[in-house]
């Protein structure tokens, strides 16, 4: 028979005030977001005198209207979805690549290969040395310091390597016996039995 325990006047006291805490902080943060949700289709008027708090007045669309007019907008919304894709597509790619080499243990100097991967996680090479290396590869004012600079992240690719390192070894010693080479093993095992494991990555990526 389940017993339940009453609670004492000090953890009732605790619970009011973790939740009146929680409750604010909350508010502090959900509010600004209502507040540009709700002045965003107000008088502009009233919403520079103060006069919107809680509910919309003056309800326009007009400021709506102007964005949706302004080509530029579209063309954000168009850049920002090549990046996506081309960032998920291509970070995914050299990940798997990457990982798949440092998840073997007959991999000479992986341990070394990984330590260099974590380093920049901690480091950059900071914002002046990147300008000069865009500069120098000729990417300026192109898409591609965007994508390419930042298409091997190395907690992506211990990820990928933790869930490499999960798979059977059977599997890859049955491949090489057949003849497969590691590209085949790779393409035809490797990514088949990691189908829950790519769309995190990809989503990392992008």
């Amino acid at each position: 028979m389940l017993t339940f325990k009453r609670k004492s006047a000090s953890d009732i006291a605790f619970d009011i005030v973790n939740y009146t805490l929680l409750i604010g902080f909350t508010l502090l943060i959900l509010y600004p977001l209502y507040f540009i949700f709700i002045a965003s289709f107000s008088d502009p008027n009233r919403v520079s005198s103060g006069d919107i708090w809680l509910i919309p007045r003056g309800i326009t669309f007009e400021g709506y209207q102007r964005i949706l007019a302004d080509g530029s907008i579209w063309l954000g919304y168009r850049n920002s979805l090549i990046y996506a894709l081309l960032a998920a597509l291509i970070g995914t790619a050299l990940a798997i690549m990457a990982a798949y080499p440092l998840s073997r243990k007959d991999f000479y100097g992986r341990n070394v290969l990984m330590l260099f991967f974590a380093i920049t996680l901690f480091f950059n090479g900071g914002l002046i040395p990147t300008y000069l290396l865009v500069k120098d590869l000729h990417m300026m004012n192109t898409i591609w310091p965007v994508v390419l600079l930042t298409a091997v992240d190395a907690f992506v690719i211990i990820i990928a390597r933790t869930f490499f390192q999960g798979l059977p070894e059977e599997i890859r010693e049955s491949a090489s016996m057949d003849g497969c080479s590691n590209l085949r093993y790779v393409w035809s095992f490797v990514l088949p039995l990691s189908k829950r494991s790519l769309p995190c990555l990809c989503c990392s990526r992008s």
